[in-house]
């Protein structure tokens, strides 16, 4: 145990040294700067001048060592904060907290019309990236080198090895860090044979590229994130997620020889077995998950559906394929040094083109800094809430007219709220429609229809909660697993919460920013893992997230257990003294069959078939209830006078998109009261709560702000995906003859005008035209779109957007 401690601190020592050396003499080097461009599309003006947030860890990164340069030429820093144009381009920081700068600067001439000709940059250092206090680390250890040097030439044996040869020095501290050991100590200390923790390091790595290929293998050829990008990306995917991988087993590796020197003694068994467990967790991990997918594919059957025996049966078989793996690689010669080498070549073949991928990713990674939403920095900041009802139409609800009197509370909540009379979706599933309303943008712009469509690069710090959360917004989404899911879909520091679990950051977000499908691929494979395992040793029930879109008699009790977090969320915001912002995603109106509480309309009736309108209508009922109660616990909580209350839907039951659904917006003191006749759609929700805001909604957003007058012309658009079904794991399987270019899972565009609607079948070419029933605000014809006009616009609109048009077009 001596000599390995001093083992490890010699080389410590020496690595802290030559690190003390660098930081010393270039501490101003380009290297040690986290840098960014800001987008000019995303500032905003503050005055004269124009302010940007920088978002980053101010407890790691030093604003005194932030720099700005305009055009590649650094600009004046103003240290008395008052930056105003002039001859001289000039920068100061006007606010500091933990998660944010707020950078005010000028360009460099005197009309600020001339912002966009020019191009900004910002680099800053960590707070450990300084001159004084490395100069100070590298004095002390080169005092520490010296008394070493002078020991060594008192020492009469070693002052001859360092005279004899000039890497005498060097042999001298090799000797020092690594001494020579009699028969009698290695008996007795027992260290483990380097021949050993070699083949133990090259299992560890071969079992992780192993895992990663297959589960790689997996997810390319299914539909997944992976589609969207060529097989050199794919390729890129594979190597680093595998050197990810690898290093978190070669740590857990060492855990392993670190606890050998403690339990050798005690346990002499342990170093014969334990020192494979890296490996064999891994092998067996594998086995789990290509067992697991094997039973849904033929029996639509997996750890998901496992019960008390099931489980069982899992967790025992996955312990004994750990030790009986274990045990396998414990067998094999340790000290066959030509098997060894064989193992350790391979690994670093795999290795090398690992290491050079992850270097060119995390050079060419782009830093979320400039992806951020920017506004004016003193905005109006109520609460706001975001509540839905899966696949809720307004011709049931008795607030859009509907005979039966299915939502009384929201009746009389209309009286004071903002109604939208023709509001439409846009896209006919929910992970496409939630995604718009939250980004407000068009399928078509995100990309994203189902999973696993998740939105990418810039698209995925382009969004509503995230404007909300860089202004001091607690965030919350209570939606569905897998389907309507930040952390899945990709919204990048976006929620503080999702689902009812804590966000946290993970460290490769920051390390490969801009690789969002490396980084999604990681995290479905860890989650998809750990999940199964949680489930299996009873560490926490994974619900099938196909169940919960299926089994409608689950909706209740998951609604009521959403409701019950936004109440522990809520408390926290109001105890934190910090707005709210909650979407809430509830489930009672969706599926086949319905369980609605409250017996209404369906009492004294047995749900004999799907999809039976007294049961629909009580289930509104109860959606109307939920409302209320949001309501009272707002009023409870002493926020209400001061929340924006939304209530809408993803899609109308049926799905089509052309069927009408509700929109009411509920502003503090009723303001904007009143009916929309024109035609609205989703994505005007988000720049609608900007607007009333004082914020200027972004140019990414496509929706527009209802509290301006609408054009009752303009053109709505619905996308619909390609042929989909679900398996039973809840994974969206689509044939692969149908995801082909240039449209790839978009099937249909529906763009409705006024009362008329216009189908344009993507993968056929054709449209078909019709009349939305009891329409509120007809277009005389002749103010319509031809369908010749209609194909021109949607081909450009399109192309803008990354499609290739066919040559039919």
């Amino acid at each position: 145990m001596k000599r390995a401690c001093q083992a490890v601190l010699g080389y410590a020592y020496l690595i802290v040294l030559f690190a003390s050396l660098i930081f010393f003499l270039r501490p101003n080097a380009s290297l040690f700067y986290k840098k960014s461009t800001i987008d000019l599309h995303r500032i905003s003006r503050d005055g004269l001048a124009y302010s940007y947030p920088l978002y980053l860890n101010t407890r790691f990164f030093n604003p005194a060592t932030l720099v700005m340069a305009e055009d590649g030429q650094q600009m004046f820093f103003d240290t008395v904060h008052q930056v105003r144009s002039g001859k001289w381009s000039s920068y100061s920081i006007a606010e500091v907290n933990q998660n944010q700068l707020i950078i005010i600067f000028t360009p460099g001439k005197s009309s600020s019309a001339m912002i966009n000709d020019h191009s900004y940059q910002v680099a800053i250092k960590p707070h450990i990236i300084s001159k004084n206090l490395w100069r100070f680390i590298f004095t002390i250890h080169m005092f520490g080198l010296v008394l070493f040097i002078l020991q060594a030439l008192i020492d009469k044996e070693k002052r001859q090895t360092i005279i004899r040869s000039p890497k005498g020095m060097v042999q001298v501290w090799i000797q020092f860090l690594n001494p020579p050991l009699t028969a009698s100590e290695r008996t007795k200390n027992g260290f483990i044979p380097p021949i050993t923790l070699l083949n133990a390091s090259a299992n560890a790595i071969l079992s992780a590229y192993l895992l990663v290929f297959m589960e790689w293998l997996f997810t390319i050829t299914k539909p997944s994130v992976l589609d969207s990008v060529d097989f050199s990306k794919k390729v890129e995917v594979f190597f680093i997620a595998s050197l990810v991988v690898s290093l978190v087993a070669l740590s857990a590796l060492v855990i392993v020889i670190i606890l050998d020197f403690l339990l050798k003694p005690i346990f002499p068994v342990y170093r014969k077995f334990a020192i494979h467990f890296p490996a064999s967790f891994l092998i067996s991990c594998l086995g789990l998950l290509l067992i697991d997918n094997f039973t849904y594919t033929i029996f639509n059957f997996g750890i998901f559906d496992a019960k008390l025996v099931m489980n069982l049966l899992y967790g025992f078989g996955l312990l004994l394929g750990i030790v009986f793996i274990a045990g396998k690689l414990s067998a094999m010669n340790p000290l066959n040094r030509k098997s060894g080498m064989t193992k350790s070549i391979i690994a670093v073949s795999l290795l090398a083109p690992s290491l050079f991928f992850a270097v060119l990713a995390v050079r060419d990674s782009n830093p979320v800094d400039n992806l951020k939403t920017v506004h004016p920095l003193k905005t109006n900041r109520p609460n706001i809430v975001l509540l839905s009802s899966d696949a809720l139409s307004a011709n049931n609800m008795s607030l859009y007219g509907y005979e039966r009197d299915t939502t009384p509370f929201l009746r009389e909540l209309a009286n004071s709220s903002l109604i939208g009379q023709s509001h439409f979706s846009n896209s006919n599933l929910s992970t496409g429609s939630e995604t718009s309303i939250l980004t407000g943008k068009l399928p078509i712009t995100t990309h994203v229809l189902y999973p696993p469509d998740i939105l990418q690069g810039q698209g995925a710090y382009e969004h509503l909660p995230g404007i909300l959360k860089s202004r001091g917004y607690l965030t919350t989404s209570l939606g569905v697993d897998y389907y309507i899911d930040a952390r899945v879909l990709n919204l990048q520091n976006g929620f503080d919460y999702v689902n009812c679990t804590k966000v946290t950051i993970s460290p490769l977000s920051g390390l490969f920013s801009g690789h969002d499908q490396l980084i999604f691929f990681l995290q479905n494979t860890a989650d998809r893992l750990f999940n199964r395992i949680s489930h299996i040793y009873y560490l926490h029930k994974i619900q099938n997230p196909f169940d919960l879109v299926t089994q409608s008699e689950t909706s209740v009790p998951e609604d009521q257990r959403k409701l019950e977090c936004f109440r522990s969320e809520l408390e926290e915001a109001v105890q934190n003294g910090t707005p709210l912002f909650a979407h809430i995603h509830l489930m009672g109106t969706h599926g086949e069959y319905y369980f609605p509480e409250s017996r209404v309309f369906s009492a004294g009736r047995i749900q004999g078939q799907p999809k039976m309108t007294d049961f629909y209508d009580d289930a509104i009922r109860d959606f109307d209830q939920y409302v209320q109660q949001v309501v009272q616990d707002l009023t409870e909580a002493g926020i209400y006078d001061n929340t924006i209350l939304v209530i809408y839907t993803d899609h109308p039951n049926g799905n089509d998109p052309r069927d009408r659904i509700p929109v009411l917006i509920n502003f503090p003191g009723g303001a904007h009261a009143g009916i929309i006749t024109a035609n609205t759609q989703n994505i005007d929700i988000a720049p609608t709560i900007l607007d009333y805001m004082g914020i200027a909604p972004p140019d990414w957003m496509e929706g527009i702000s209802l509290l301006k007058d609408v054009d009752p012309g303009r053109l709505l658009i619905a996308a619909e995906p390609v042929e989909v079904d679900f398996n039973k794991a809840g994974e969206p399987v689509v044939p692969k003859d149908k995801l082909n270019p240039p449209f790839y899972q978009f099937g249909k565009l529906i763009i409705i005008q006024c009362q008329t609607w216009f189908s344009y079948d993507l993968k056929g070419n054709t449209i078909t035209k019709g009349e939305i029933e009891n329409h509120k605000s007809p277009c005389l014809p002749g103010s319509l779109e031809s369908e010749e006009g209609l194909r021109k616009k949607i081909g450009e609109m399109l192309v803008l957007r990354g499609f290739d048009l066919p040559d039919d077009w």
